[in-house]
């Protein structure tokens, strides 16, 4: 449940997806600091949902990012995942300007997941940033990790004590099963994914 997430003064960047069968392919990248509430406002049930989001209701998360640094840092983080043709640190981690439009032209969730990877693994400032994921469908985290190749992290079940192996279950306090992802590369942030199951 989004609501078991919630932190006090964070900043949240997220994906959503509109299940809509006429748009299939429609996503929307915003900036929060209450995902459960700016769901409601994408979604009608609340004023000041998103322009863009009027069509395609209802929407749901693909994805929830926390871990930001404050806010400016967050907005910087939706600014580049939204606009990969203009993020000068987007563009020159692709190669070309080209390639970046490419990528923006692009529609779909796994077309905006690969996005996120390539922030993740090749855009300073933020494949530093120690950023956490939480993946509310266990088919949302299965394509991340299928974008971004898991051999590439040390995967391990978070617990208070410590690490556990990854076939061993944990609960955080709201019951949700979680994990850690390590990335092999020191220079970048953990990942924390949490999901329905593991």
């Amino acid at each position: 449940d989004v609501q078991d997430i919630i932190s006090p003064d964070e900043n949240y960047c997220y994906l959503l997806r509109s299940l809509d069968s006429d748009h299939p392919l429609k996503t929307y990248i915003g900036f929060t600091t209450n995902p459960q509430r700016r769901l409601r406002q994408h979604n009608g049930e609340l004023i000041r949902g998103a322009r863009r989001t009027k069509s395609g209701r209802p929407w749901e998360y693909v994805a929830i990012i926390s871990g930001f640094l404050d806010k400016v840092s967050a907005m910087q983080f939706e600014w580049a995942w939204q606009h990969v043709d203009r993020s000068k640190v987007c563009r020159e981690a692709v190669g070309s300007d080209k390639d970046a439009r490419k990528m923006k032209r692009r529609r779909g969730v796994i077309a905006r997941l690969n996005d996120l990877s390539i922030l993740l693994n090749d855009c300073a400032p933020f494949n530093t940033l120690p950023l956490k994921f939480h993946y509310l469908d266990e088919e949302y985290h299965v394509l991340f990790c299928n974008l971004t190749g898991e051999d590439q992290y040390d995967v391990l079940l978070a617990t208070q004590g410590g690490t556990e192996d990854r076939d061993t279950k944990n609960n955080d306090k709201q019951g949700n099963l979680f994990c850690v992802i390590q990335h092999r590369n020191p220079y970048l942030g953990v990942i924390v994914r949490r999901d329905k199951s593991h």
